[in-house]
């Protein structure tokens, strides 16, 4: 049996919400000096 993530109870939520998860790669992208700016302030 797999270990239950931290994230077990949100998944079962969304899936009683309707959402269907989608196959595929998700890319996050940002400016590198917005990246900095927010990384500097914590």
């Amino acid at each position: 049996m797999p270990p239950i993530s931290a994230r077990t109870p949100i998944l079962r939520i969304n899936r009683s919400l309707g959402y269907e998860p989608l196959r595929g790669t998700y890319r996050i992208a940002a400016k590198l000096q917005d990246v900095a700016q927010i990384m500097a302030r914590n």
